[in-house]
């Protein structure tokens, strides 16, 4: 099951910040970022800024050092 994740402010390292912002992870990866707008059903709110880096495998969301996961 997809996890959805809304913060403050996504930031990618190709530079794009989306403020706010939702990131979609499935299987421990990113398979989708985008900016909010208004409420989404099953989405969970985190405080301040989650950033999206690319990895060999694919992209990955990480809160501060944590790796988010779904």
């Amino acid at each position: 099951m997809t996890r959805k994740v809304a913060a403050n402010r996504i930031v990618t390292d190709s530079g794009e910040c989306l403020s706010p912002g939702v990131v979609e992870i499935d299987h421990g990866m990113v398979v989708n970022v985008s900016a909010l707008h208004g409420e989404q059903a099953f989405t969970e709110w985190m405080q301040g800024r989650i950033d999206v880096r690319s990895v060999p495998e694919g992209r990955i969301a990480l809160k501060g050092d944590v790796r988010l996961t779904d």
